[in-house]
């Protein structure tokens, strides 16, 4: 019996093509899912959605996974995923939080990736997040991509992807 992968709740012009879901309870949905755009261009994003009792799942986070740099990601998150606050702080384009540390992982004429610690608001504690921007002139115009690295679920997602990009080889 072959999946029917239009449930996944993905943006309209992507068409999914496979996917994998591995984690969904108590109004949260965790899956993989590769989809191409009407131009043929191949998609793979990490999605995190909430099920809203009006809308339906709605996106919460996604990340973009790019195959070729998978590997350098996952190694620069696990650098810095529960690690002691980065003393001096570069700067990164977030908003409403107070970043405390943080890495670039690739930065192009287009797109800037870096894993951040920030502070907060509702704890002492800071949390550490993958952003994806997109720069034009070397200014950053928006987060398109973000996702929130969790002591509790990075093990799952990164080993999800992880087999789901090997897969694809």
């Amino acid at each position: 019996m072959t999946e029917d992968l239009s449930r996944y709740p993905i943006e309209g012009h992507l068409t999914p093509v496979g996917a994998l879901t591995f984690s969904k309870s108590g109004g949260w949905w965790r899956a993989i899912v590769h989809s191409e755009d009407e131009y043929g261009n191949e998609k793979i994003r990490l999605y995190l959605w909430r099920d809203n009792d009006t809308k339906g799942w709605v996106t919460k986070h996604k990340w973009n996974i790019d195959p070729d740099h998978w590997a350098e990601e996952r190694r620069v998150v696990e650098d810095y995923a529960g690690t002691a606050v980065d003393a001096d702080t570069p700067y990164f384009p977030v908003q409403h939080y107070n970043v405390v540390g943080g890495q670039t992982i690739k930065k192009t004429d287009e797109w800037w990736t870096a894993v951040v610690q920030y502070e907060d608001d509702y704890s002492s504690t800071h949390k550490t997040r993958l952003y994806m921007w997109q720069l034009e002139d070397n200014e950053a115009k928006g987060t398109g991509f973000k996702w929130n690295v969790r002591s509790d679920t990075w093990p799952e997602e990164r080993d999800a992807v992880g087999r789901y990009v090997e897969n694809l080889e």
